[in-house]
């Protein structure tokens, strides 16, 4: 099992010298954890045994090491990168390139060399392009010809990156090229076949999404033409709308709490609701083990309505199914299998990092307090399903303890006597999706056990 006071120590891209020491012989030595938390260290502090992890004879390590370089954004790094950027490993290679792209002008130079090489040409002009260099379009606009175009832009591809790379130029010739890549899919559409299939929606809002960010006004044009052919594109607005917030509604009798997390600032050690950290437990320890022998990871404690208590909910990411959870009551419920332990590992928010190459998706071990909102759900949620204008989606129904469950799919509600809903969230907005969408749920009985599952779209 990981070591912990490497796995916990070291969070939000925070270690010095020395712990970047520590975490690097740790990812050599196999932790995962350890590899995970090197790769995202932000830290100038850690720069140079980083610098020097990039050359390490663990391919593991040298892309972790290029990710926190990137990271760290020390132009100081570019020759680390250069000298990865032909490394026999596909994956360190391509964290060359976006590290490369990450260190500003500087690191322009070896990315234009790269447009030589076949294999490299693809990325080092999307790396080029992100950092507004337009040496980049003619590459990116080669990367866009040729047949099949819909079908390599349906899935994640050299194709897409060139695209989200014209977008970030934004000027009037990355508009040009998207516009012909925008007459071209629609051209194959007129031509005589059946309606426009799942590649041909996914392809156009590839180019829509690139063309919503862009500022330069014929962007808005060509965006028109898209959006006036397809009935739905998945794409992100450029500002999002805030959330709806349902009235008040005579049908709305049962009582809950909605909730949002708020991030602490210092450990909560008090039995209130929360989300990672490590557990306030209110009789002794009993730490779950997972089905692997190994102790589960903590996730959440949670108040319970008109009882007294804490709810406690751990995942198990050894089980055949994947982040099966774990929920008991304290006092009087404990799990299958427990060790005493009072602390071990625990939850691991996903925190997208804006303004990155990558789009990079960091782990550290945030804690959350639980920020109540009280409120009413339907008895039934079949009305709602009757009638959604009269009381439309409101974010509040799915985030909550109390209430009633509001399921994706089928009702699960467990049927024996002594059961109670306890608790609903999206997962997604807790920090960690669990699959397309996921709703978890949560159910106490009356000895204390308790019962989790989630559903997905």
């Amino acid at each position: 099992m990981d070591d912990p006071s490497i796995c916990w120590a070291c969070s939000d891209g925070i270690a010095d010298a020395t712990r970047a020491e520590q975490l690097i012989s740790a990812a050599a030595g196999g932790s995962a954890d350890a590899l995970r938390v090197l790769g995202d260290t932000r830290d100038p502090r850690a720069f140079e045994p980083i610098e020097r992890a990039a050359g390490h004879a663990d391919a593991a390590v040298r892309r972790a090491a290029l990710k926190a370089l990137a990271g760290i954004r020390d132009p100081r790094a570019i020759p680390a990168a250069v000298a990865n950027v032909q490394d026999p490993v596909d994956r360190v290679r391509e964290s060359a390139i976006a590290c490369l792209a990450e260190l500003g002008p500087d690191a322009a130079t070896p990315l234009v060399e790269l447009l030589g090489d076949p294999d490299s040409r693809a990325r080092a002009a999307v790396a080029l392009a992100w950092q507004r260099d337009r040496r980049a379009l003619e590459p990116l606009e080669m990367i866009l010809a040729g047949p099949d175009l819909a079908p390599r832009l349906a899935f994640p591809s050299d194709a897409t990156r060139a695209v989200m790379g014209l977008g970030w130029l934004d000027d009037a010739e990355a508009v040009a090229i998207l516009d012909d890549v925008a007459n071209r899919l629609l051209a194959e559409l007129d031509a005589p076949r059946s309606a426009p299939g799942w590649h041909d929606t996914y392809a156009a809002s590839a180019v829509a999404q690139a063309l919503v960010g862009m500022l330069t006004p014929s962007a808005d044009e060509t965006l028109a033409r898209i959006t006036a052919r397809f009935e739905r594109l998945y794409v992100l607005p450029r500002q999002l709308p805030p959330p709806f917030r349902a009235p008040p509604d005579e049908r709305r009798t049962v009582p809950r709490w909605s909730f949002q997390l708020v991030r602490a600032e210092v450990p909560i050690t008090e039995p209130v609701s929360k989300f990672g950290g490590q557990p306030v437990w209110l009789d002794e320890p009993t730490w779950p083990l997972g089905r692997d022998g190994d102790p589960a990871i903590f996730w959440a404690q949670l108040t319970i309505p008109h009882r007294p208590g804490l709810a406690y909910l751990f995942i198990d990411p050894s089980a055949e199914t994947g982040d099966e959870g774990i929920l008991f009551v304290q006092p009087g419920g404990r799990p299958e299998h427990w060790s005493a332990s009072a602390t071990g590992p625990t939850f691991a928010s996903d925190l997208s990092e804006t303004g990155r190459f990558e789009g990079t998706v960091l782990f550290p071990r945030i804690e959350s307090r639980v920020e109540l909102e009280a409120g009413r759900d339907f008895a039934d949620w079949d009305v709602w399903n009757a009638d959604p204008a009269a009381t439309r989606d409101d974010e509040r129904d799915w985030n909550k303890i109390g209430g009633t469950p509001r399921w994706l799919q089928v009702d699960e509600s467990p049927t024996d006597p002594g059961w109670a809903f306890l608790f609903q969230f999206t997962a997604a907005s807790v920090g960690r999706e669990m699959g397309d969408g996921a709703e978890a749920y949560g159910f106490i009985h009356d000895d204390g056990r308790g019962w989790f599952t989630w559903q997905s779209h």
